[in-house]
């Protein structure tokens, strides 16, 4: 019997529909499982977990084609769980997988998961783990006019900032932490400070330096030189998550 569902492949992603699901479904693309898991039909519960009767839930066989079906089953019986860091159910792909204990799972469930969706329209926040590197990075999206100075002390609205956590000294759970930590102040204070955060290197994108006029500033995307530029501030767009860094090491 064939699938029910639609795949199709993107970079390293799979993508997953049916007509009836209100999302799609994405798993990371690797040759040696794609026809195992594209003969069977998933389904999607209404928190958008996906799972299919034989091959189970998609995200924990995503980690045991990753990781090894004896660690991820004994991690499992030492109270983790596979947590997916965006708290969406549909995306499985590795990058937004990782182990977690069950506890701490809710307490992110309580805390850092609402604090991300309440604040998303302000910070975009988001959380990575790169395979490649075992490593872990935060990346945030300024949709709010977030100023500091540059390397040759000019001030300038940030764009967007990358963090990276050396995995062989930082746990997720510090990662977690420190990320719950910035929200909050922000939703208190509209400010964030870096400093005393555990990262080992971090990158700062800043906004291009050319102004607006009345109208443009009302459009969602304006051009210079045939380049489009997303207008962040009016409403009409924002940023709602910037990629990690694929690679990116502690040494580099």
């Amino acid at each position: 019997m064939s699938s029910k569902n639609k795949f199709s492949i993107h970079n390293d992603t799979i993508d997953i529909s049916r007509p009836e699901w209100s999302v799609v479904a994405q798993a990371s693309y690797r040759n040696d499982y794609y026809e195992e898991m594209t003969k069977v039909t998933w389904g999607m519960d209404d928190k958008h977990y996906v799972r299919n009767g034989k091959l189970g839930y998609l995200h924990i066989y995503m980690m045991k084609k990753w990781y090894g079906e004896d660690m991820v089953d004994n991690l499992h019986q030492s109270g983790w769980i596979v947590e997916h860091m965006n708290n969406r159910g549909n995306d499985c792909r590795i990058s937004n997988l990782t182990f977690m204990l069950g506890d701490e799972n809710k307490a992110k469930g309580f805390s850092t998961d609402k604090y991300i969706d309440e604040l998303q329209w302000h910070l975009a926040v988001s959380m990575f783990h790169d395979f490649s590197t075992q490593c872990y990075q935060v990346t945030i999206g300024c949709n709010d006019a977030i100023i500091t100075r540059d390397d040759t002390g000019k001030q300038r609205h940030v764009q967007d900032i990358r963090l990276l956590y050396d995995y062989r000294y930082q746990a997720y759970n510090i990662v977690v932490n420190e990320v719950t930590h910035l929200l909050l102040t922000y939703r208190q204070t509209k400010r964030f400070s870096l400093s005393g955060m555990t990262f080992c290197k971090k990158r700062v994108d800043f906004c291009p330096d050319f102004e607006l006029s009345e109208d443009e500033y009302k459009q969602a995307i304006v051009r210079r030189e045939e380049v489009p530029y997303i207008v962040l501030g009016n409403g009409m767009s924002w940023i709602n998550s910037v990629h990690y860094t694929p690679g990116w090491k502690p040494d580099d």
